[in-house]
């Protein structure tokens, strides 16, 4: 849902959802607060993405270090 607000003399445009209340931040520009609105899942995905991996890798290397381990690889010498 699209709200028009003025704000100090100046028409600013929202975009809030009615099901769970979340809302865009306030900008002069409707088509511009309209495509930040649609590209929010898509940009909230490629953080999850990053996060993800950025904790699989420590935990990746720690893994194959005790495998290597196991199987007598010796990378020291």
């Amino acid at each position: 849902m699209f709200a028009d607000l003025m704000v100090s003399e100046e028409r600013m445009w929202q975009v809030s959802c009615t099901e769970c209340g979340l809302s865009s931040e306030l900008d002069p520009d409707k088509h511009y607060t309209a495509m930040r609105w649609n590209q929010r899942l898509e940009k909230a995905n490629l953080r999850m993405w990053i996060t993800l991996l950025g904790a699989l890798l420590p935990a990746a290397v720690v893994i194959f270090f005790l495998l290597g381990s196991l199987m007598g690889i010796n990378l020291a010498s």
